[in-house]
């Protein structure tokens, strides 16, 4: 009979000690789920999908593509994606978004939202932010968007996937000119459009976008025949180009300018 106690006396211990294991584990889990994390997604626009690849974190946006679109092309729309951690929520999540400097990059200009809502029972949704021109052509400035966890009660999702990297730049393209740089730009187009400027460039993409319709192909096309085949290159738009410049000379106060001040002119150099 005494062995009969002392085996279920033990059992009893080892009962308990598995009870208290399982509801520590237990209570964890409770104390784990009552923090939601966040973090970013990819989010493909043309897809309308999400990757979870945090690698891959960053955007790159070229003002410079966007000048056939027009002159004042201020300001372009980017979707982050976000996904919170845990269970579903049966009440709507708050998300807020602020932005932080990069160590060596001078900042760009990224104005994001004020609270954005992941509906209940859903776990991602997009969050659109408005990147700002630079100021200046051929620089590069960076800015990194992070969660603003204090005043959306959120606190960072286990995949370490806090910081969303947007660089802005208005470089120039040179590999749509059909040359490498400067000097190969005067070498191939300054008989028939004068010599390069920035602006010169890009009033170029302006009025030919604008006004006849020119797509980035047709353009890079006009300047390949410029060399090849000089008749079908600028020499065709020449005069429309030179009276653009003169419209808009005519409505501003001042003429258009390099931002050296070098007058903007279609005038072949010698």
């Amino acid at each position: 009979m005494k062995q009969i106690y002392k085996t279920l006396h033990m059992f009893l211990l080892i009962a308990a000690a598995l009870f208290s294991t399982t509801s520590c584990s237990e209570e964890e889990a409770t104390r784990f789920n009552s923090e939601r994390g966040v973090n970013f997604l990819i989010y493909d626009t043309q897809s309308n999908s999400y990757q979870d690849d945090y690698t891959n974190l960053k955007t790159t946006i070229n003002f410079y593509n966007y000048y056939l679109k027009g002159w004042d092309i201020n300001e372009v729309s980017l979707k982050l994606g976000v996904s919170i951690e845990g269970t579903l929520s049966d009440q709507p999540v708050h998300v807020r978004l602020k932005t932080q400097p990069v160590e060596d990059y001078s900042t760009a200009i990224i104005e994001v939202p004020g609270d954005s809502i992941i509906n209940p029972g859903e776990y991602r949704r997009t969050i659109t932010v408005n990147c700002k021109r630079p100021n200046s052509y051929d620089t590069e400035e960076r800015t990194n968007v992070t969660f603003d966890y204090s005043a959306c009660g959120l606190v960072p999702g286990t995949k370490e996937r806090q910081l969303y990297t947007v660089t802005l730049t208005d470089a120039t393209d040179w590999s749509a000119m059909s040359v490498d740089n400067e000097t190969k730009w005067n070498e191939s187009y300054a008989a028939t459009l004068g010599k390069y400027g920035p602006v010169k460039v890009r009033f170029i993409m302006v009025v030919l976008g604008t006004k006849y319709n020119y797509t980035a192909q047709a353009l890079n096309n006009l300047y390949y025949y410029t060399v090849a085949y000089p008749n079908y290159g600028f020499k065709k738009e020449l005069d429309h180009l030179k009276e653009a410049l003169r419209e808009y000379n005519k409505s501003h106060d001042t003429p258009l300018t390099e931002p050296d001040g070098t007058l903007v002119s279609f005038e072949p150099a010698n």
